[in-house]
């Protein structure tokens, strides 16, 4: 009991202001440590750590920065291929279909496969530049000239027939 009695006898106010004083000098030495730390130049483990560290994660943003620079080009190498590809796409349908109808015109005949040939070229030009929203301006005319010979070559036929 004379511990409890003990306890409450101390004078509290000399103890908070002690544990205020031993905070205040532990900051104050840690403050003259980093001065002379800086002053001198002496540098902790911990010290070339944070610069490994730091270095590190230069070296790493600049990796990051190179390799975003080299995947955007390598993204406009795709699409440049990829557009030179598809002008390659439509030029052949179209050069075919031209050709086709000049032939038509010259006086050449052909079978129904070629003709059926020639539609399904058709329909797979028209879906190219409808998928990479295009319009057509070249094909058109002579896709009339093939369907009036077809009519005119097959209906004759028939009627042959």
């Amino acid at each position: 009991m004379e511990a409890i009695t003990e306890l409450f006898g101390l004078n509290y106010q000399t103890i908070l202001l002690g544990f205020f004083a031993i905070l205040v000098a532990v900051k104050e030495f840690f403050e003259i440590r980093d001065w002379y730390k800086h002053k001198f130049g002496i540098k902790t483990a911990a010290d070339e750590a944070k610069e490994s560290i730091e270095g590190r994660i230069a070296m790493l943003e600049k990796h990051d920065k190179w390799q975003y620079e080299e995947i955007t080009k390598i993204a406009q190498g795709v699409e440049d291929i990829r557009r030179s590809q598809l002008d390659s796409t439509i030029d052949q349908q179209r050069w075919e279909i031209l050709d086709f109808s000049s032939a038509l015109m010259g006086g050449r005949k052909y079978n129904r496969e070629s003709f059926d040939h020639v539609y399904r070229i058709y329909e797979k030009y028209e879906n190219v530049l409808r998928e990479n929203h295009m319009t057509n301006g070249f094909v058109d005319d002579s896709m009339k000239i093939v369907a009036e010979y077809y009519k005119a070559q097959f209906t004759e036929n028939l009627k042959e027939n």
